[in-house]
Formats: structure tokens, C-alpha cells, sequence
């Protein structure tokens, strides 16, 4: 991605380096501490991953793995700010999960989990 300072083009590295697919960056959402997050498509695979930036190529990554519980998503999608947070879901075969993040790897965690997928017998 790029982002643009004082009316030039920077770039922030390449979050998907493949020649044939592009890392598609949508969704920008500014939070109040001068951080970016935005989703990226990392592997060319059409699942999109929450990222970060502060407008640095070392200050752009990846904010959390969100398959770290076995959760395997099949989508990311980002729902809204509230106050320095931004509130987004990650839905997969278990069902959906519900995020927050303010930015930072640390602060981005799971609120909730619905398993849509549950056995009803």
C-alpha cells in the first residue's frame, strides 16, 4: 500500500509479493493515535487479514493471526470505530468471531464468538 505525506507517494512494503495478485488493500479506518488499519489480502488467497500502519514501512504489519485458537477464517470484515477503537468480525467454518483493535498487536483481541455452526441434536 501506499500512503501519501506532503503530497508525494510512499511506499510501505509489500504485504503480498506475488507477480501474478496484489495484497487489494480496502477499508482504511484513522484512529485518534495517528495509526491506520486497514484489510490486505497477505497469501493472493482472497481472505482478507487486519493490518497497521503509521505511515512507516517498518510501522506496517500484520496486527494479529487471527487462526491462533484454530479459528479458520474465510473472511475479515471491518464494522466500525468506537472511540479509539475499530471493531471488526473475522467468520469462518465455526462461525464468527467479533475484534477489536486499537491498532497495536496487543490491544487487538477477541470480544465474542458465535458458533453458527453447532450441532443442534
Amino acid at each position: 500500500p501506499f500512503i501519501l505525506a506532503a503530497q508525494t507517494p510512499v511506499n510501505l512494503g509489500e504485504i503480498n509479493s506475488s507477480p501474478e495478485e496484489g495484497s487489494n488493500p480496502n477499508s482504511f479506518f484513522a484512529l485518534p493515535n495517528e495509526i491506520v488499519v486497514f484489510l490486505a489480502d497477505e497469501d493472493g488467497n482472497g481472505s482478507f487479514d487486519l493490518f497497521s500502519t503509521d505511515g512507516t514501512p517498518t510501522g506496517t504489519f500484520k496486527l494479529k493471526e487471527t487462526t491462533e485458537s484454530g479459528f479458520e477464517p474465510f473472511s475479515t470484515q471491518i464494522l466500525s470505530t468506537v472511540g479509539s477503537r475499530v471493531l471488526f468480525t473475522v467468520s469462518g467454518l465455526n462461525g464468527i468471531e467479533v475484534w477489536a483493535t486499537d491498532g497495536t498487536p496487543q490491544n487487538t483481541i477477541r470480544l465474542a464468538e458465535t458458533n453458527i455452526a453447532a450441532d443442534s441434536n
